[in-house]
């Protein structure tokens, strides 16, 4: 039970920076006026991201 927690851990880590990937990737192809707004709004990291999430949940409870 452990290794299908960890592996699907490991999958939405690799999701989450694969679509972290393609939005930067969007956000370069904007003019410079725009580039560095878009990249900030996606600079979460995948544990950044993780922490957030959970204290929006407790933060509702």
């Amino acid at each position: 039970m452990l290794a299908l927690a960890s592996v699907s851990a490991c999958s939405n880590r690799r999701l989450y920076e694969a679509s972290h990937q393609n939005r930067l990737q969007e956000c370069e192809k904007l003019p410079a006026s725009q580039r560095q707004a878009c990249t900030a709004e996606y600079s979460e990291s995948y544990d950044e991201y993780r922490r957030r999430v959970a204290a929006e949940k407790q933060s509702q409870m």
